[in-house]
């Protein structure tokens, strides 16, 4: 008996093995230095690149964001037909230019199955944008503007995120030096955000356009932002106060239980500036985040009656000048490590920190292929994304979501980014995000961010 029950266990791993054997030659044709079935990473492909080129080698025009917000104002039919062929011309040429960057990267960069993505939606939208017929009605316009909304959602969505595990992977195997990997990652984010803040202002100057026409004798007629409808007059309180609540709760997932800091609110509680709302929630909470998570974390580990005891407050300084607004986090977290401080910023991870991160992008499938239908596919990585801090940004306004939903993913979705991406977005608001700590005691985190308008001088290409 014994002697059969081993012969058929041999029969049956020799059955496998011969199995798995046979399956090489169908897994070998994955193995190439080029994606499979890729319609545009092949070997031929850098050697068509004459359309790519000529496009790349135009002239690009970089506007402010107040020349972009302030176009809105007396919309006419003509308007909104030169908006929308500034639009089609000026994107097929940024992302051209974007394209060649990329093409000059080590080959393993580019070549990294996630940046790879990423270079071929970029293709494909310059495809898009560069086959589209002139605009010359408002109907012309309609189409067009169906078109920039695909952009924004179904075609563009997984960009980010496969932009991060590129990142992320790239790190591990050090294809890049720190430095270089940063300003590839941080220059790809600033024109990704141009690019999109483009798009949306036209789609915003076509809604406010068709609601006037809509209304134009109706008494109660529609009052529109003078300086664009995708920016608004933000209180800092307001939005402290939602993001403050969200970080509250995103810790009280960890502690269960546990009395929660408060949030004190210090300065000029007043101050109202005009920002993009999206961009606003993103960095105050991916900050008071880690306020909270590191004044819990402090506070259990060193006070015995943490289980009754209150922890102590966050605190937010608000700063008013005539060109920035500036808010100063104040936590008593134990405060940071004197080496980490740098690397917060930086997209390119120790090898340890990248491989635990990769593994919850991994967790969350959006990284594989889709296998059912395009459409569900997208609600899928939408539903995902909006666990992560990478979510939420890829939402378009015109749907009515802003980044709320990205500060209440849960605990164990932390990818460790999300500092990094602040610097960037401070960074296209003409400010800056800086950590002072004082170990054993707490962290005071500055972001100072640039008011809408007073760098209108300044024509920077990757900042509109």
């Amino acid at each position: 008996m014994i002697r059969t029950l081993t012969r058929n266990l041999a029969q049956r791993r020799l059955s496998t093995l011969s199995y798995n054997i046979a399956q090489i030659p169908n897994i070998s044709i994955n193995l190439g230095p080029y994606p499979v079935h890729s319609p545009y990473l092949n070997p031929q492909h850098y050697y068509q690149n004459t359309v790519l080129q000529t496009w790349s080698q135009k002239t690009p025009h970089p506007v402010t964001l107040m020349h972009l917000a302030q176009y809105g104002r007396s919309l006419t039919k003509q308007k909104i037909i030169m908006s929308a062929n500034f639009v089609r011309l000026e994107l097929p040429i940024r992302i051209a230019r974007k394209l060649i960057e990329l093409q000059e990267l080590p080959f393993e960069v580019v070549n990294n199955f996630h940046l790879a993505k990423v270079y071929e939606s970029y293709y494909d939208i310059f495809e898009t944008f560069r086959k589209f017929p002139e605009v010359k009605s408002i109907e012309d316009n309609d189409a067009f503007c169906a078109m920039l909304e695909n952009v924004l959602t179904d075609v563009n969505l997984l960009n980010l995120p496969n932009l991060m595990m590129g990142a992320l992977e790239c790190s591990i195997l050090s294809s890049l030096p720190r430095n270089q990997l940063d300003e590839l990652i941080s220059s790809l984010l600033r024109a990704r955000i141009s690019r999109r803040l483009i798009i949306e202002e036209h789609l915003s100057l076509t809604k406010n356009y068709q609601d006037k026409k809509t209304h134009s004798t109706s008494k109660d007629q529609k009052t529109h932002n003078e300086i664009g409808d995708i920016f608004f007059k933000c209180s800092a309180r307001d939005h402290l106060e939602i993001t403050a609540q969200n970080a509250s709760k995103f810790t009280e997932n960890l502690y269960p239980g546990l009395k929660m800091p408060e949030l004190v609110i210090e300065g000029n509680s007043d101050l109202q500036f005009q920002f993009l709302t999206p961009h606003l929630h993103f960095m105050l909470g991916e900050i008071l985040r880690n306020s909270y998570e590191a004044t819990m974390a402090h506070f259990v580990s060193h006070n015995p009656n943490h289980k009754t005891d209150q922890p102590p407050p966050v605190s937010v300084c608000l700063i008013d000048n005539k060109d920035h607004v500036a808010f100063r986090f104040s936590d008593r977290g134990g405060g940071v490590p004197i080496e980490p401080i740098g690397k917060v910023w930086s997209f390119a991870k120790d090898p340890t920190l990248a491989r635990a991160s990769l593994g919850n992008f991994h967790k969350m499938a959006l990284c594989t292929q889709p296998q059912t239908s395009q459409a569900d596919h997208v609600t899928q990585a939408r539903e995902s994304l909006m666990n992560t801090s990478v979510g939420g940004i890829d939402d378009n306004y015109m749907k009515e979501k802003t980044l709320i939903n990205l500060i209440q993913r849960p605990a164990e979705s932390k990818l460790g980014l999300g500092l990094a991406m602040c610097k960037v977005y401070a960074d296209y608001w003409n400010g800056d995000v800086v950590l002072h700590s004082m170990k054993g005691y707490g962290t005071d985190t500055y972001l100072k961010l640039g008011k809408l308008g007073y760098y209108n001088d300044k024509l920077q290409l990757d900042r509109a």
